[in-house]
């Protein structure tokens, strides 16, 4: 089957009542036993277009991957429940001056606004050009949460796509998104164009305001600057790796109003021990993937696991 070069089928699609859709692949699913990753290797997909473009989006499927689902789900199909549509769906030759691309604008005061600024805060920056911005990770052990977690929540929040650049040379990971209005929304809240260290960035002060958006946005700056270890007395510890003073005061500003007890030094936060770490948990909870592993793992054994522990098991998980 041909694809584009950015992985679009070319063939005909189909648009499939989203009940009904649902029904078939936890069908086929849960009849061979297959992980979402298992599930979307079979079909040749990624696990983001399965779990996201099809289950909640409901977006068109390629003809012949919704036949093949069909026919291992062992269904019977009425031809009205799907609709055929020609190849490339929605998209127009447009001849003359290209448009610029649609942004939606997201609600400041909702939450997922506030989890995209804090890991913009943790490990994002605007360009210097103000013509986007990128987010820097850990190719292995974030990259579920880069490309699944953070790819949903930008496209949910400004209804664009991100793009995604693995390095060669070393294990970074950039998630990348052009856009000027983008810029400007974030500029508005006073987040620093370019180099973020000079221009004393923090948690915006509307964010204190309701306590669901402050953990929110201290999730998304826990799950880019923030890591679980084990400790040899207190067992368990989150260590915020932030280095810059102005962001550090925001952040135990944050946790204080939150009622979580923390403590500084010149190169981040700490919060030690089982119980503050559970009410960690509780109040502003882990989004990445590699949080919830050691976190669970935790639970369940009284030991965290190690970043090359935690990097095998997403690996295999993943199929990288």
């Amino acid at each position: 089957m041909k694809k584009t070069g950015d992985g679009r089928f070319i063939e005909k699609r189909v648009l499939v009542n989203k009940i009904l859709l649902k029904e078939l692949i936890f069908t086929v699913k849960n009849n061979n036993n297959l992980t979402w990753n298992d599930f979307a290797k079979k079909f040749n997909v990624t696990s983001m277009m399965l779990q996201h473009d099809w289950l909640i989006k409901g977006r068109t499927i390629p003809l012949s991957v919704f036949k093949r689902i069909v026919k291992l789900s062992g269904k019977n199909i009425d031809n009205k429940s799907i609709k055929v549509i020609l190849p490339f769906w929605g998209q127009k030759i447009i001849k003359g001056k290209p448009k610029l691309k649609k942004v939606k604008i997201p609600n400041k005061n909702d939450k997922p606004f506030s989890e995209f600024y804090g890991i913009l805060l943790g490990d994002g920056c605007i360009f210097s050009d103000r013509k986007g911005l990128s987010i820097s990770g850990d190719k292995f052990l974030d990259y579920p949460y880069y490309v699944e977690y953070i790819k949903c929540l930008i496209f949910d929040l400004f209804g664009i796509t991100p793009s995604f650049y693995f390095s060669k040379k070393d294990r970074s990971i950039k998630c990348v998104v052009y856009s000027k209005l983008i810029v400007d929304i974030l500029n508005k809240t006073n987040f620093p164009i370019g180099v973020k260290y000079d221009k004393k960035p923090r948690i915006p002060k509307f964010m204190f305001n309701k306590k669901d958006n402050l953990a929110a946005c201290i999730r998304g700056i826990m799950d880019t600057d923030g890591s679980l270890a084990a400790h040899p007395h207190s067992k368990i510890m989150i260590h915020l790796s932030i280095t810059i003073s102005s962001l550090r005061k925001s952040v135990l500003s944050g946790l204080k109003r939150l009622g979580i007890p923390a403590g500084e030094f010149n190169k981040g936060i700490m919060i030690y021990g089982k119980e503050k770490v559970k009410l960690f948990e509780k109040v502003i909870g882990f989004s990445n993937n590699k949080n919830i592993y050691k976190y669970s793992t935790f639970l369940k054994t009284g030991k965290v696991p190690s970043s090359i522990e935690t990097e095998m098991f997403i690996r295999e998980k993943e199929g990288i």
